[in-house]
């Protein structure tokens, strides 16, 4: 276990950071459901499937070699992207619903 010497924070410090990287990432996740949506609408105009297997299975690789020297293990990340895809595709099929 990591303590405060090892870190030089404390606890509020790290949660602090936790809380501005949360915030980070949140406001990412929107900007790609963004850039998602216009992603849909391009495809819905082309007449191309809203899950296309090869791409995610690029972008689950891609993101994975993220954690090559993380505490993330790979599979770890693989399960947050999945999630992030799987809303991704929701907002597409939403918007064509639309």
């Amino acid at each position: 276990m990591t303590t405060m010497m090892e870190t030089g924070m404390s606890l509020d410090e790290l949660r602090e950071e936790i809380d501005r990287l949360d915030e980070e990432i949140a406001g990412k996740l929107v900007e790609r459901a963004q850039v998602a949506k216009k992603v849909g609408q391009e495809k819905r105009r082309l007449n191309v499937t809203v899950h296309d297997p090869l791409r995610e299975s690029r972008v689950l690789e891609r993101v994975s070699r993220h954690c090559e020297s993380s505490d993330m293990t790979a599979e770890e990340m693989k399960r947050i992207y999945k999630n992030i895809i799987a809303v991704c595709f929701d907002i597409q099929a939403r918007d064509q619903q639309d």
